[in-house]
């Protein structure tokens, strides 16, 4: 059986994402539940666009997300879009080791070389076994804890749904800058242990994270896009398969 030890893979997401939950949780004086609608974040106050940013990301359908996640002295890349059918396409380069994932809803296929199973199982012994089961094919992952951690990449509802819970920080309202031929209000954030970061939010509703970016500590950046745009995948034959028993 897999040993019960997290991922290196899987923590490195949500720890990242912290960035994100971090710069739309603001210290405030009660007014969370109050909803704020507006066509452009025009005058509001930073609580009032982390309600307005909180809100939209909530809604989305689908959504591509490229990240570049601190982990030790490296950095994990992931390239992601994914819908809220469970279809997910996903690149990870773990620098070393890199993998590609595919799903449809019912199932998860990876294909990776033997560093991204040394560091996804933290085990070489593992790592062999499973390179020596999969060789050049896919490996369909089961419903294990294992599997759990590495289907967590390509789950809609756990990346959005983490934007909902985070620390408190303080949020600086900046000025409106070009994202990408578009408007998007500039925010800098202090979380409690005083680390900043910069975000980027649609200024036109729907009022969507564009980008989240940290220096220091650690250099994070995190973009979003393609919002609710269809994700296609073509999943592996059944002759390129090989379920992964443990």
């Amino acid at each position: 059986m897999i040993p019960s030890r997290r991922s290196r893979l899987r923590a490195a997401l949500p720890a990242a994402l912290v960035v994100v939950l971090v710069a739309l949780t603001a210290c405030s004086s009660g007014d969370d539940d109050v909803e704020k609608s507006s066509d452009t974040l025009e005058g509001m106050s930073g609580v009032e666009i982390r309600d307005a940013a909180k809100a939209a990301m909530s809604e989305l359908e689908a959504v591509h997300v490229v990240a570049s996640l601190p982990q030790g002295e490296r950095a994990i890349e992931l390239d992601v879009r994914v819908d809220a059918e469970g279809n997910c396409q996903a690149s990870v380069d773990m620098g070393p080791g890199r993998a590609v994932l595919v799903a449809d809803g019912t199932a998860t296929w990876v294909k990776g070389d033997r560093d991204f199973w040394v560091t996804a199982t933290t085990s070489e012994d593992l790592a062999d076994r499973v390179v020596g089961e999969v060789g050049d094919g896919w490996a369909r992952l089961s419903d294990d804890e294992f599997s759990d951690q590495l289907t967590g990449i390509c789950n809609l509802d756990e990346l959005i749904g983490s934007i909902n819970e985070g620390d408190k920080a303080d949020i600086d309202v900046q000025g409106v800058v070009d994202h990408e031929g578009a408007e998007a209000q500039e925010l800098m954030t202090t979380s409690e242990s005083g680390e900043i970061s910069n975000v980027l939010i649609a200024f036109e509703a729907p009022h969507r994270v564009l980008q989240v970016r940290r220096d220091a500590p650690e250099a994070t950046a995190i973009h979003f896009d393609e919002f609710d745009e269809a994700v296609t995948v073509q999943v592996p034959d059944d002759d390129e398969t090989v379920a992964l028993a443990w």
